[in-house]
């Protein structure tokens, strides 16, 4: 079933994460968790709940990979599959600030406290942001 990939796919996002040092493996790691993700996305409903958060996964894959814009659709389309899953605000803000975008990085942010007023990271990053 679909957890038979969302599982590997986290595993392999894991496992990019520990070897930083060794390139060719890291790559290998990143591509299988693409892989994974895009089949639990090809397999899941566009409701499922956990799509949110596969999205997110699927974009921290393509950021250590190097790929910030692909990554910053993957946040787009994370937040419009559930606006309450603030990771999502946080995510896009951090992938707009990687490649110096700090307006649409600030905006992520606004976006999301519309949503969650009180949430701690995203207030955080909104000072950060605000230089105060």
């Amino acid at each position: 079933g679909v957890m038979n990939h969302l599982c590997p796919g986290l595993n392999a996002l894991n496992d990019a994460h520990r070897s930083l040092g060794n390139g060719p493996q890291r790559s290998l790691a990143l591509q299988e968790a693409i892989d994974h993700f895009d089949y639990t996305l090809r397999a899941i409903s566009e409701r499922n709940p956990l799509r949110s958060t596969i999205l997110i996964k699927r974009g921290n894959a393509r950021e250590m990979q190097g790929s910030a814009s692909k990554a910053i659709t993957d946040y787009h389309a994370a937040i419009k599959a559930n606006q309450k899953n603030l990771n999502g605000y946080a995510a896009l803000s951090d992938a707009y600030l990687k490649i110096g975008d700090r307006t649409s990085a600030l905006s992520a942010i606004e976006d999301g406290l519309k949503v969650s007023p009180q949430a701690k990271p995203l207030l955080a990053r909104k000072q950060k942001l605000s230089g105060k």
